[in-house]
């Protein structure tokens, strides 16, 4: 199944190099440790997926504990902490993947019985190396 497919592709391929960039985490979330600040990366799949038809895409979010406790004070609802696959107003920084990316649209990645998992590992890392967390980096002290 490939809703099964995704759990270990996530930790087998993803979760490793994104622990060589810093990140500590598993499953489908990652925070860089970066004191005083909220550095989240999240896989997030689709609710409309089936269990041989996954769509996963990556969710970024960088803020200041400063900047957080600003914006719970304004939305208390929103939480003692940030999670990657939430969209938060400004003042907090979040993004999903495809933003990032140059179509600027949603990018969503499929994962089938039928997917090869090493290509798609290499793509979406390509991706996350490239875009994610330098958007990330670039908003951190």
């Amino acid at each position: 199944m490939a809703v099964d497919r995704v759990s270990t592709f996530l930790k087998e391929r993803i979760a490793p190099s994104l622990r060589a960039e810093g990140f500590k985490g598993s499953g489908q979330k990652f925070e860089l440790p970066v004191a005083g600040w909220w550095a989240l990366l999240e896989f997030q799949r689709a609710r409309f997926g089936t269990k041989d038809d996954v769509l996963v895409t990556v969710n970024v979010l960088a803020c200041s504990h400063e900047t957080w406790e600003q914006a719970r004070r304004e939305r208390p609802a929103i939480g003692d902490r940030p999670v990657g696959y939430a969209i938060y107003p400004e003042p907090v920084w979040c993004s999903r993947i495809g933003s990032l990316m140059p179509a600027g649209t949603d990018h969503w990645w499929r994962v089938t019985p039928d997917t090869d998992l090493d290509d798609l590992a290499d793509e979406m890392l390509e991706a996350i190396t490239t875009y994610a967390i330098p958007a990330i980096r670039s908003r951190l002290p």
